[in-house]
């Protein structure tokens, strides 16, 4: 199910969590990774109730350079629209 109609039925209920689909982190391209990183931000975020992350887990043997550009999506996106949702492992005081 696509996540901005999961966010709209769950907001307020449960939090949310990933959607960056892993294949795209294992095969890329970066474009494509760029755009599912954006995607899951735009529609997670607002309102809170979001972690930004993978649809899974990162596996041994993915690229590290796409597992990055998917982070470098979470800086920019915290530079540019002010909201910054926990990225999964960050603490409670990370911020978000």
């Amino acid at each position: 199910m696509d996540l901005a109609e999961v966010k709209r039925r769950a907001y307020g209920k449960m939090a949310l969590m990933g959607n960056v689909r892993c294949s795209l982190l294992q095969d890329g391209p970066r474009e494509a990774i760029r755009e599912a990183a954006l995607y899951a931000l735009r529609h997670g975020a607002p309102g809170g109730g979001y972690i930004f992350g993978t649809s899974n887990t990162i596996f041994p043997g993915m690229p590290l350079e796409h597992y990055e550009c998917m982070l470098e999506v979470y800086r920019e996106f915290c530079a540019t629209d002010g909201v910054c949702p926990r990225k999964a492992g960050d603490s409670p005081s990370a911020g978000g």
